[in-house]
Parts: structure tokens; sequence; C-alpha cells
């Protein structure tokens, strides 16, 4: 199976917000998520917008904002990503 870029830094995403989440870190900004993964700012916030639309990922304004996992991340299935960025799995 091959993966496009797009899946794999969506993955890359969700499992950051899911390791912030696990320790106790809240929210993280999309600017250290594309800093971390060595990405355009842009590109990953369309990422994670579609993320939230999927109920995946939260979005926190003010000072303090960012994004974090809208669910326990033992919840979030890798195939569940994959499909929202590349549609159905063969």
């Amino acid at each position: 199976m091959h993966l496009s870029k797009k899946s794999e830094y969506a993955l890359r995403a969700t499992i950051n917000l899911g390791i912030a989440a696990e320790v106790g870190r809240g929210t993280v900004s999309g600017a250290e998520l594309a800093e971390a993964n060595r990405l355009p700012l842009k590109f990953v916030e369309r990422i994670l917008q579609e993320l939230r639309e999927a109920g995946v990922v939260e979005t926190h304004r003010g000072k303090f904002g960012g994004y974090s996992l809208a669910k326990p991340a033992d919840e979030i299935g890798i195939g569940q990503i994959i499909r929202l960025i590349d549609g159905r799995l063969a």
C-alpha cells in the first residue's frame, strides 16, 4: 500500500498531538507542528482543518491556543486518518 505524503503528514500531526496529550501538554500550535515535521505552515494548517472538520482534532483560540485531539488517541485509527485524507483504502 502506498501512502500519499499528505496522509503521512496527517498521521505525523495526529501522533504529535497524541504525544502532547499524553504528557499533559494540552494544545500544540500549527507552527510547532509545521516546524517539527519541517513542512510549510499553510500545508499543515490545511491538513489540520480537514482533521478538525472530521472531528479528529479540536482548535483552541487565544494566547495559549492551538490544536489538540478531539478524543483519546486510542480511539483514533490509522486507517481512519488515511481514509479521511486519501479516500477509501484498497
